[in-house]
């Protein structure tokens, strides 16, 4: 298994390097197989385990509520796919389900599976990936040293920069930077703290918004804790608080997104007119906003034929953003249903994670990275989601029997009651 996961590591990060994607010819396409492929096979093996031993999962409660409205927002999709008049075809629009669900069942399903092994043997199974996290990790600081000391060409021209000279590193784009530093936030967080610390330094010198807003979420999250105030009557302020640091540091992008001339603009305002035309439920799966829709020709492009007439010379962005796909596919009441789904995702991390602070701070900050990136992203729905779904069992399950010393983290028994009273 430690070769299982060490290949699901490699994928994720070097999936989009656009050198070994030249060199060796092969499209996003064949990256995203092997974690779709793990995915099912965990699946899979859950079911036949569940069958063979008649157990079923234990939820929580407040899990139970999560799955209930993920469940009403499915349906949203899927009656607005019965009522709308240009019915796409029944299978892009099972994977569109399909990618939507992917985390919570990549989760649970690992969770699940691997629950009954030791500890000690699930910790030897990620060895592999902590070590070439740890050496990726360095690699990257010493390329960017490198670049900004010799200019070695790997700099990008991306509008969404700040302080330094902004550098792709060895992926080719930015935002696919972070959401690799992102990830090894999550393996190497429990690791020795000059990882974390090059991490931060590299998500500040990424020269990229999403990396100053993980940061400002990290170190957030650590004050936090650090004080005693993580609970959640001090959730809503500190959301807010987050809000609106989030737009005055996306302010440049946010007025380049919504240029007249901008795929993405074209993108949120169909999708809006698809939500009012299709009211409450919109047009269904697979018409806008993701990768299906694009793929097998949704007819929202020829109906909306004078938004979209100059997209063959932008098709790059097919279903780059979350808010898209979901106002225009499940239309208001599937927005509301979905938005609810996330915020009670986020509880149930809260709810899984409670006995380990440490890992929790980093978790939670990655969560809401992730939902922010919403309004920007399908992050949702991508090959990383599904990776990152994986992992993050497997680390649950890893330090579950963990408590984390209250010599070291006083604050961890107050966390614990707050989350029993919700």
């Amino acid at each position: 298994m430690r070769y299982v996961f060490l290949t699901l590591f490699v994928v994720l990060i070097f999936g989009k390097v656009r050198f070994l994607q030249e060199t060796l010819g092969f499209g996003g396409e064949v990256a995203n197989m092997p974690p779709k492929l793990f995915l099912f096979v965990m699946i899979f093996g859950s079911i036949l385990k569940m069958i063979n031993k008649k157990t079923l999962f234990h939820f929580f409660t407040i899990e139970k509520i999560m799955f209930s409205f993920f469940g009403c927002f499915i349906i949203c999709g899927y009656l607005g796919s019965l009522l709308f008049a240009y019915q796409p075809k029944v299978y892009p629009q099972l994977m569109d389900i399909v990618n939507y669900s992917s985390f919570i069942l990549g989760f649970y399903a690992t969770i699940y599976f691997f629950q009954d092994f030791d500890t000690k043997k699930i910790k030897k199974w990620l060895s592999h990936c902590v070590t070439a996290a740890k050496i990726l990790t360095l690699i990257m600081l010493a390329f960017w040293l490198l670049e900004q000391t010799f200019g070695l060409g790997m700099t990008s021209r991306d509008v969404a920069n700040r302080l330094l000279p902004p550098y792709q590193f060895i992926f080719y784009h930015g935002t696919y930077f972070m959401t690799v530093v992102t990830f090894l936030f999550i393996i190497l967080f429990k690791e020795k703290k000059v990882y974390v610390l090059i991490l931060c330094l590299l998500c500040l010198l990424s020269a990229r918004d999403r990396g100053y807003f993980f940061l400002l979420l990290f170190l957030s999250f650590s004050i936090l804790v650090k004080y005693n105030i993580f609970n959640f009557k001090f959730l809503v302020p500190f959301i807010i608080l987050i809000g609106i640091s989030a737009l005055a540091i996306s302010y440049q992008k946010i007025l380049y997104y919504t240029d007249e001339d901008s795929i993405r603009a074209t993108f949120y305002v169909v999708a809006v007119l698809l939500a009012i035309k299709h009211f409450p439920l919109g047009a269904g799966w697979c018409t806008i906003g993701t990768w299906n829709s694009y793929r097998y020709d949704s007819p929202i492009f020829d109906i909306y034929y004078n938004f979209f007439v100059w997209i063959e010379q932008r098709d790059t962005v097919y279903g780059d953003s979350g808010f898209s796909s979901i106002i225009g596919q499940t239309g208001l009441l599937g927005t509301i249903f979905y938005l609810l789904f996330m915020l009670f995702l986020f509880i149930s991390m809260y709810k899984r994670f409670q006995h380990n602070v440490f890992l929790l701070r980093v978790i939670s900050c990655w969560l809401i990275f992730n939902m922010v990136s919403y309004f920007v992203s399908d992050s949702m729905v991508s090959n990383f989601f599904i990776t990152s779904s994986l992992f993050i069992g497997v680390l649950y399950l890893q330090h579950k029997e963990d408590k984390d010393n209250e010599e070291d983290n006083p604050t961890e028994s107050k966390i614990s009651g707050h989350l029993e009273s919700t």
